[in-house]
């Protein structure tokens, strides 16, 4: 993961994670004001259409499944599992070179569990995808940071 091909796959992946996402926001930001302007303020209906984030939206096709949260999680262990096979020519297999990669790949995936298990009606605390998930940006914020200006 230390090669410039290393990080550009990753963050294209993201960046495209990203655009999905801000697309999916607009959109369902826009259906509900559109609706919501078309019925009473204080109506039930209006209620129904009030705007309500998420982290995840579902696909086109099968529905019914969390294949974003899915996908993640497969990034995630295939990301893990490239930067573990890529220090194996190392003496010491675990030097600390891809400790900022992994960090972000577990991160990322334990918020995508724990997305899926909200998904599929896993009695987990309100709102914990949230913290997983800022708690995910914001490690991946800190680590890149550190990672940048103190390379070893």
């Amino acid at each position: 993961m230390g090669s410039f091909v290393g990080h550009l796959v990753p963050g294209i992946i993201g960046l495209l994670f990203c655009m999905r996402t801000l697309y999916n926001v607009l959109l369902r930001f826009y259906h509900c004001d559109k609706y919501s302007r078309v019925m009473a303020v204080d109506s039930e209906d209006a209620m129904r259409y009030r705007f309500r984030s998420s982290l995840t939206y579902k696909t086109f096709f099968c529905s019914n499944l969390p294949l974003e949260e899915f996908v993640i999680i497969a990034a995630a262990v295939i990301g893990t599992a490239a930067e573990l096979i890529s220090k194996l020519h190392y003496a010491d297999p675990f030097v600390s070179v891809g400790g900022q990669h992994l960090t972000i790949f577990l991160f990322f995936g334990f918020a995508a569990v724990i997305s899926t298990m909200k998904f599929y009606g896993v009695p987990v605390p309100t709102d914990c995808e949230y913290a997983c998930a800022a708690l995910a940006f914001g490690l991946e914020g800190f680590l890149l940071y550190h990672h940048a200006f103190f390379i070893y």
